[in-house]
């Protein structure tokens, strides 16, 4: 079982999260997309990936250009696939449902479960093989629309 971590918070904040919750390690290899790269450099490490990498960062831009190049989408995908860690941050509604969907496509034999606490989660969960919408502070529409409702967490 592999937990991805697909969220709006900003890379500083969704890296200490992703490390305090152990979906990431400070001892693990990673790649770690900056914020701040052209895309020139960004295909650059996308065609030039290592053979494995424990955990990836990736922020949202760099979603949008990978997801709208089938080139890019081609050779990133079955990396991301395999990396024990994965944090995207920065990332949209849409690409949170988006990541969710090509990995049902593509991962083939695996089962998807997404957890959300908000309206910007509904796509994610409706997206899933099985969705998990948490009651709380930022509303009911998660847990409107998943299969499994959770009141407290």
């Amino acid at each position: 079982m592999k937990v991805w971590m697909l969220t709006g918070d900003n890379g500083i904040t969704a890296k200490e999260i992703s490390i305090s919750s152990g979906v990431t390690s400070l001892n693990s290899p990673s790649l770690d997309i900056p914020e701040d790269i052209s895309v020139d450099d960004l295909e650059q490490i996308i065609y030039n990936l290592p053979k494995k990498s424990q955990q990836i960062f990736v922020p949202g831009w760099a979603l949008d250009i990978i997801f709208s190049r089938p080139d890019l989408l081609k050779n990133f995908l079955p990396y991301l696939i395999e990396c024990e860690g994965v944090v995207l941050y920065r990332s949209s509604p849409g690409q949170k449902a988006q990541v969710v969907s090509l990995i049902r496509e593509h991962a083939h034999g695996k089962r998807t479960l997404s957890i959300g606490d908000g309206a910007n989660d509904v796509a994610m969960i409706i997206s899933a093989h099985v969705g998990v919408g948490i009651q709380g502070k930022e509303g009911n529409q998660a847990s409107a629309y998943a299969d499994y409702a959770l009141v407290r967490f």
